[in-house]
């Protein structure tokens, strides 16, 4: 059997053939708006659920200062500081772990 689509856009017509049902039902869902939402939210959250991941890695910081103080009839003052810092949660009762596995049996769910 045959079948003929006529598919409007863009003021042009574009025509899809559609030779047998499971031709339709695949251009239906190739085409669907739900679906490539629905895909969209579950990256989303899988992106979310590995982002979380970063609570579990030390964080490291780095900053740097610089002052100057210029005063009459004394000596000039001027300070440089470079400071780094390495901090890493050991502990907190497990919330880390138990909001890791949420979002991740979240992102499954969706």
């Amino acid at each position: 059997m045959y079948f003929n689509y006529y598919m409007f856009t863009f003021f042009s017509f574009s025509q899809i053939q559609i030779y047998s049902p499971l031709d339709a039902i695949k251009i239906g869902i190739e085409n669907s708006k739900e679906l490539k939402l629905l895909k969209e939210k579950a990256m989303k959250e899988e992106k979310i659920s590995k982002y979380s991941l970063k609570d579990f890695f030390p964080e490291i910081s780095l900053s740097f200062s610089q002052a100057e103080s210029v005063k009459v009839n004394s000596n000039d003052n001027k300070n440089k500081a470079l400071q780094i810092g390495l901090s890493q949660m050991i502990y907190k009762g497990g919330k880390t772990n138990i909001a890791y596995q949420l979002q991740r049996l979240n992102s499954e769910l969706e």
